[in-house]
């Protein structure tokens, strides 16, 4: 997969401040996908995903080599 920034602004919409699974996330990036970034997967998103924590974009728990177990948020200010 080539990086797209229309993947982590897809995936950054879809999540929220609640913890949401990975896999909840990626069906929803997937359904909103359009036409252009039609060959991305799962595991591209759960590969931007990881990326994304990294930089502190999201916040994660569990296993996010495991997208079913993985979940995501979006930072919060406490």
């Amino acid at each position: 997969m080539k990086y797209d920034t229309r993947i982590d602004e897809s995936i950054l919409r879809c999540s929220s401040q609640r913890f949401r699974k990975v896999s909840a996330v990626a069906a929803k990036v997937l359904f909103m996908t359009d036409a252009d970034l039609a060959d991305v997967t799962d595991r591209d998103i759960g590969e931007r995903v990881r990326a994304l924590v990294a930089e502190g974009r999201l916040e994660s728990r569990g296993d996010l080599n495991d997208i079913r177990s993985g979940e995501i948020r979006l930072p919060v200010e406490e």
